[in-house]
């Protein structure tokens, strides 16, 4: 990296280097709001109506719901599973039907 990236870097507020890691390690979502960002910067060369900047914007907002969501609900799982695992290293699993003498 060279003087100036890190000057720049250094320029950057802890919330604006947060989103870039959370960007970072989601891909799929950045390419979406990298896109987005695209539009707003050159809108003459992507679309030629307001109805076709329409219909991009929803279909990148849709996209980056469904990345947000698959990140959402693989966090979930994964807390799900360590949430089983503790339980059954502390023995509060069953082990089938409880036998009734009643």
């Amino acid at each position: 990296m060279d003087k100036n990236a890190s000057k720049n870097l250094a320029s950057f507020s802890d919330r604006e280097l947060e989103l870039m890691e959370m960007l970072r390690s989601n891909p799929t979502l950045m390419d979406h709001v990298e896109e987005l960002a695209m539009m707003t910067r050159d809108p003459e060369d992507l679309l030629k109506s307001g109805h076709d900047a329409e219909e991009k914007i929803i279909e990148l907002t849709r996209g980056i719901g469904r990345s947000g969501l698959q990140k959402w609900a693989e966090a979930a799982n994964g807390q799900c599973e360590r949430a089983t695992e503790e339980s059954r290293a502390k023995g509060q699993h069953r082990h089938g039907k409880k036998n009734s003498t009643g």
